[in-house]
This record gives C-alpha cells, structure tokens and sequence, in this order.
C-alpha cells in the first residue's frame, strides 16, 4: 500500500523529518510544501484496500523510514514495515528501528507506535543546532 507512493511527488526538496497518517491526529511535524491529503489520496488510488486500514509513517527526505498499519475495527494488532520493529532514534541517515520479537510488538498499539516515533523525531529535531 504505502510503498507503492511515489516520493518524488511527497518530497520536493529538504531533509525533512515528519510523520503522516490516514487522519490528522496521526500526523506531526509534516512541512509546508506537502499536501497530506493529496497523499491520503494517492494512496487511496493505489490500494482501495487503504480506507480499511489506520496507518502513519515515517518521512524523511525522499525516503520512507517506517510504516505501522493497522485494519480497521479488527482485534489483528499492528503490522509494522520494518517488520516487527519500533522506532528507535534518528539519524542523519534516517530512521534506526529497533526489532522486538514477534510476541512483542503485538502489544503495542498504532497510537503507542505514533508516540514513540513522534519522541523520536522530537528528539532529533531538539538536537540540532540553532
């Protein structure tokens, strides 16, 4: 679904870091010049399968760092891109995951995803020089 986006058409220059979701509550930090619901529809176009589905991830320049989903009122958990991993801090080459086994990531909720790879931008972005 979500690797099938053309980045070139998200990204237009910068080394952004940002986090866009099938809703706004599950979005942060996206700039400006990116149009969040133009990518919703891309990714609508692609896979109808996408309006099934609660999803965020992870932007950085032109890349795609991280993807959680998760069906719509389902008891299945989160699925994760990379698989079974948590964000775990930034780089200036992009977003570090940490794997946890497979047991492990099935406790962890889409929303408690959001927020640990929302700390880890914030940390980033608090980092750099002013």
């Amino acid at each position: 679904m979500l690797d099938q986006v053309d980045t070139d058409i998200i990204i237009e220059h910068g080394h952004d870091v940002y986090i866009i979701g099938s809703d706004d509550s599950l979005n942060y930090n996206v700039p400006s010049y990116i149009d969040v619901d133009e990518i919703r529809n891309i990714i609508a176009e692609k896979s109808l399968d996408s309006l099934k589905y609660d999803y965020f991830f992870v932007g950085h320049s032109r890349n795609i760092e991280y993807v959680a989903v998760r069906k719509k009122n389902s008891d299945i958990r989160v699925g994760t891109f990379p698989q079974a991993s948590i964000p775990k801090v930034m780089t200036d080459y992009g977003l570090e995951t940490e794997e946890v086994d497979f047991s492990k990531i099935e406790d962890y909720t889409l929303e408690e995803l959001f927020e640990i790879a929302k700390e880890t931008i914030t940390e980033e972005l608090t980092s750099l020089p002013r």
